[in-house]
């Protein structure tokens, strides 16, 4: 396999079409990101037919220490507006003829760190970094639901406690007479994101933190992709009366939908109104015929764990390269101590 770098500056040269499983991976998406946050010194590995999904970005570790880092496109943005893509991998068609044939092609290129976040045990990435000697930091686990063929069947599974509070949500909910709007086309979800917003930063400031979407760039992001009628992105709102009291932002995707963002309201006494949008949402997948819910990544022991979760455990996955500066980042990773620097650097 011959592999190269591209600038990629023109909107002509095409993402390789299912280069992997999530819809953080489709063309859609990655062109958005590079559109918003694309640095100019990114360079993205490209085949002679299209671009993979990854690409080689030159950070600091401290100052005048450079790291060329490979990551997944996406992924590598400051904190405060990172768009936090999980469970990216390399499909079939990245990987072929062979993974170790496609790693012994990305060794060639100029990086020193290779780094994915965010990645499912028992991926092919993790495969890949395990074959080259690579370091693994759990951080979290996946929450996933497969679903069943009716709400009361999920209903069965769960704990008796959580069931019973299940039902006194639906029950309230149903008293005052809430209802759930999903946005699925562009105007449509463009039209709801501001309730979206203005929910989830009040949350936010509640707790004395800035939320996600007080990043300029990150709500521009949004914006355009809510704007794309490409981008199987759900807005679902969830009103008493007229009040908009809750929000979900997420994505139907090969049969699965994936939980990105909310807002909530947090004066409501006695209710949960997270507790009635994940049942709500939930509920129309079962019966849109969706086969799976995704809570998406959270930390062990999480809220998400009661809807009766798969729990797959996720991990950011470090892998120096083979020459001497990526033999003294190895070094430096094989020091527990030094892990958490490196990591936040690259």
């Amino acid at each position: 396999m011959s592999l190269s770098l591209s600038v990629s500056a023109s909107d002509r040269q095409a993402w390789l079409e299912g280069s992997g499983p999530a819809v953080f991976q489709t063309p859609a998406w990655l062109q958005h990101w590079r559109t918003h946050y694309q640095h100019r010194g990114d360079r993205f590995v490209a085949r002679s037919d299209a671009l993979l999904p990854l690409y080689i970005r030159r950070r600091w570790l401290r100052p005048g220490v450079p790291v060329r880092t490979l990551r997944f496109a996406g992924t590598g943005d400051a904190e405060p507006e990172e768009l936090c893509p999980e469970f990216c991998d390399l499909s079939d068609g990245v990987l072929q003829p062979a993974p170790a044939d496609t790693w012994s092609a990305l060794g060639r290129l100029p990086w020193d760190l290779c780094r994915f976040d965010n990645c499912l045990r028992g991926s092919s990435v993790e495969n890949l970094a395990r074959h080259a000697g690579g370091f693994s930091q759990p951080c979290g686990v996946r929450y996933s639901l497969p679903l069943p063929a009716t709400l009361d069947d999920w209903l069965a599974g769960l704990s008796d406690s959580f069931r019973s509070k299940v039902r006194r949500t639906r029950q309230r909910m149903t008293r005052e007479q809430m209802h759930l709007h999903i946005a699925r086309a562009p105007a449509e979800r463009l039209a709801a994101l501001p309730a979206l917003v203005s929910l989830h930063q009040s949350r936010w400031r509640q707790r004395g933190e800035a939320g996600v979407f007080s990043a300029r760039r990150f709500l521009d992001f949004h914006q355009s992709v809510l704007a794309d009628p490409s981008v199987p992105a759900r807005l679902a709102l969830l009103y008493r009366d007229d009040e908009v009291v809750a929000a979900w932002y997420g994505f139907d995707f090969n049969g699965t939908r994936l939980f990105y963002q909310s807002g909530m309201d947090g004066a409501q006494s006695g209710f949960s109104p997270g507790i009635a949008l994940h049942v709500s949402m939930i509920e129309d997948a079962i019966v849109s015929g969706i086969r799976e819910y995704d809570f998406m990544k959270g930390e062990p022991g999480s809220w998400k764990a009661r809807f009766g979760c798969r729990q797959t455990p996720v991990s950011h996955l470090l892998v120096p390269a083979t020459h001497l500066y990526g033999r003294t980042l190895r070094s430096l990773l094989s020091r527990s101590r030094s892990w958490q620097a490196l990591e936040a650097g690259a």
